[in-house]
């Protein structure tokens, strides 16, 4: 699977990078693979996809797409945080592009931010007036 993830219970965090290519079933699998786990409700996540080298069938379609069957996997009772890592300018816009369409959705609990380093979506992870 090119997205791994792992989990972080002390933090209340999904650690998850995807690497090499990517393809729109490799992110709904993603998606309903770690949100499926009841325990993880609550949590915040980083999503870095610095090391993705290209993308397949992805597009601004199947990205609202995905938003919408992320947002109804929302589980919180309180907002949550989405960080997406990317460092180059494509995965970088596809991100923003994603962080709107989530933004659109009126019952999300998924605050979204994207960032192209990862200590800046750690240290805005960390920040305590969430």
């Amino acid at each position: 699977m090119p997205i791994e993830y792992y989990i972080d219970h002390e933090r209340k965090r999904i650690m998850a990078t995807a690497k090499g290519a990517i393809s729109e079933s490799d992110l709904f699998d993603y998606q309903k693979t770690a949100w499926s786990d009841p325990s993880l409700t609550g949590y915040d996540e980083i999503f870095d996809v610095t090391q993705v080298e290209n993308i397949q069938d992805i597009t601004s379609a199947s990205l609202r797409q995905l938003s919408r069957y992320a947002a109804s996997m929302d589980k919180a009772e309180k907002t949550t945080r989405l960080a997406i890592v990317a460092s180059k300018s494509l995965f970088y816009g596809l991100a923003r592009m994603y962080e709107t369409f989530r933004g659109s959705i009126n019952h999300t609990l998924k605050e979204i931010s994207v960032f192209r380093f990862i200590e800046d979506a750690e240290q805005w992870l960390d920040m305590e007036n969430k």
